[in-house]
């Protein structure tokens, strides 16, 4: 991997398979623990160009939990996830990385909150350990929920 490249994480997965040579880490996780315990870097030889399509050089692909009322140790999982995601980028020195702000059937300012913290801990943890971390709005509804717990 390029240590300088660039990672956006996404759910919209039809943006990946209409990428041409996108490269893509998937993760599997264990649904005993929450965790991640594999991953693995493809190369994806769709039709498309990459450039227009997913504006990055690679793009890492983790399972979030789906939302089920907060009773099945939701956030935590999504904490994880971004725990996770900003490992393996570190871990392979890819130094910007764009992430997602909302995270589908999550309450926004519960995906907020949990994508911030998961984000600052690991920053605590790991300093330097990246250039630039790009936020992805999918809405507006979204962007404002996330300035509001900024400030």
């Amino acid at each position: 991997m390029n240590k300088h490249g660039t990672v956006m994480t996404t759910q919209l997965s039809e943006l990946i398979k209409r990428a041409d040579k996108a490269a893509i880490v998937r993760f599997s996780t264990d649904e005993n623990t929450d965790r991640t315990n594999s991953c693995s870097l493809e190369t994806y030889d769709g039709p498309g160009d990459p450039a227009n399509v997913v504006p990055c050089r690679y793009t890492i692909l983790a399972a979030g939990p789906i939302w089920s009322g907060g009773k099945q140790n939701e956030a935590l999982r999504l904490y994880r996830c971004y725990q996770d995601v900003l490992a393996m980028a570190k871990q392979n020195e890819i130094r910007t990385i764009g992430l997602p702000s909302k995270i589908s059937g999550f309450p926004d300012k519960m995906a907020a909150l949990v994508a911030q913290g998961a984000v600052e801990d690991f920053l605590m943890q790991h300093p330097g350990s990246f250039e630039k971390i790009i936020w992805i709005f999918p809405d507006t509804a979204a962007k404002q929920t996330f300035d509001i717990l900024m400030n």
